[in-house]
């Protein structure tokens, strides 16, 4: 096994040497013919060498005037846009003068609108105020004048009632100016009487004094004097000529009567005491008929005093009515009168017992 196998690596050797050198060889002459290629190619690189490095100089010198005519047409736009730049420098500082400038009038007119919104606003407020107040005020006088109004007319009323009250008034006052016109006519005769009747009583006083018939002869022409003249002026002064006797009992007549009659009593009364106390001494009784007398005539001063008032106010009390030629007469004066002479007789009749 081993020797055939060392023959097989013999022939194998073998076979392996003869395609070796016949590889060689064709080896050699590949490389032959790729030296000639190699210098046929060498001469045509020289040549296209050359030709490469003439083209290479036209295109630097190509380049050349190129970059030249690039840099004098980038000075030529760069002065432009240099130009072209500061133009627009100057235009954009002129829109910035003319942008703050209009900011600054927006601002000015904004304030300006601010304090005109403002003024407004106060305006607005003021007149909504006096608005308010205007409307108030109308309202309090139109209140104040149906106040007014409504006081007027209870004025009105007030003067309207006043006017009809003063009316009856006056009326009232007439009346009662005509009975205190009587009334007065009436006391000036009283106080005449009574004036007369004092002077009468000092005569009386004085003559007391003197014997008891001079006294009585006195008395008694006293008494004739002062009934005539009373009754004369009574008669004069209270029927005139123009009225008739009828119209005339409205006057109070009585009252000048009634005295006259306590008068008559009076001296009647003096005269039956002296003539019943003339066995005595004359000085110790005649002061007490004086006293006595005093004192009845103030009596019948202040009695017939008080009738006049009670007269008065009973007339004034009494309805009004009015005669045939326009007098007032008071009903119940007749009655009143009665009634008065009537208690001065009992109060005398009392006195002389």
């Amino acid at each position: 096994m081993s020797d055939q196998n060392a023959f097989e690596v013999e022939s194998g050797n073998r076979y392996a040497d003869s395609t070796f050198y016949d590889a060689i060889t064709t080896s050699f002459e590949r490389l032959d013919i790729c030296i000639d290629n190699a210098t046929s190619n060498k001469k045509s690189l020289a040549s296209a060498l050359d030709s490469v490095i003439n083209l290479v100089k036209e295109v630097e010198l190509k380049e050349k005037a190129a970059k030249e005519a690039k840099a004098e047409a980038a000075t030529q736009d760069v002065r432009e846009v240099l130009h072209q730049k500061a133009g627009l420098a100057n235009k954009i500082k002129k829109l910035q003068c003319r942008v703050f400038g209009v900011l600054n009038e927006g601002d000015k007119c904004l304030g300006h609108f601010d304090e005109m919104r403002k003024e407004l606003d106060s305006r607005l407020t003021s007149a909504m105020r006096e608005k308010e107040l205007a409307d108030q005020e109308k309202l309090e006088k139109e209140i104040l004048a149906q106040e007014a109004l409504a006081f007027e007319e209870s004025q009105m009323l007030r003067l309207t009632e006043e006017s009809k009250r003063l009316k009856e008034e006056a009326v009232k006052i007439s009346t009662l100016q005509d009975i205190l016109q009587e009334h007065e006519f009436n006391v000036n005769i009283l106080h005449g009487d009574v004036s007369d009747k004092y002077q009468d009583i000092k005569l009386l006083r004085e003559c007391l004094d003197q014997p008891v018939l001079q006294l009585s002869g006195l008395l008694l022409s006293s008494q004739t004097s002062s009934i005539l003249p009373s009754s004369s002026s009574l008669t004069t002064s209270l029927v005139p000529d123009h009225e008739t006797p009828e119209e005339t009992v409205d006057e109070p007549v009585p009252f000048v009567d009634e005295f006259s009659f306590r008068e008559n009593e009076l001296l009647n009364l003096a005269f039956e005491k002296q003539e019943g106390n003339m066995n005595g001494s004359s000085e110790v009784k005649i002061a007490p008929v004086v006293t006595d007398i005093i004192e009845v005539g103030h009596s019948m001063s202040t009695e017939s005093f008080v009738a006049s008032a009670q007269t008065f106010v009973e007339c004034e009390a009494a309805p009004i009515i009015v005669t045939r030629r326009g007098k007032t007469k008071k009903k119940g004066h007749k009655k009143s009168v009665k009634k008065r002479s009537k208690n001065d007789l009992k109060i005398i009749e009392e006195k002389k017992g």
